[in-house]
């Protein structure tokens, strides 16, 4: 599922998230992810292990259209962002 970037706005601005693939893979494992966005450029491997999770935890993944710098950005960070996890 691929979200726009007013979608991406209001649920950074409006939920709880954790960012970066090790928070959201601990947090998935965990049982409180409800949906993850995925930057285009996300490194391959951890998209294969998204997808591999997806089927045991069953989640939302989100591709989105945007790079992890400009993710990075929408998040207010001062980094680069490959994964924003949404709690549920």
């Amino acid at each position: 599922m691929v979200i726009i970037m007013e979608e991406i706005k209001n649920i950074l601005e409006k939920e709880n998230v954790v960012f970066g693939t090790d928070e959201v893979i601990k947090n998935l494992k965990k049982g409180r992810i409800a949906k993850v966005l995925i930057a285009k450029n996300c490194n391959e491997n951890t998209k294969r292990d998204l997808k591999r999770y997806n089927t045991l935890y069953n989640f939302e993944l989100n591709f989105l259209d945007i790079d992890n710098d400009e993710l990075g950005s929408l998040c207010k960070k001062l980094f680069s962002v490959s994964l924003v996890g949404v709690l549920k």
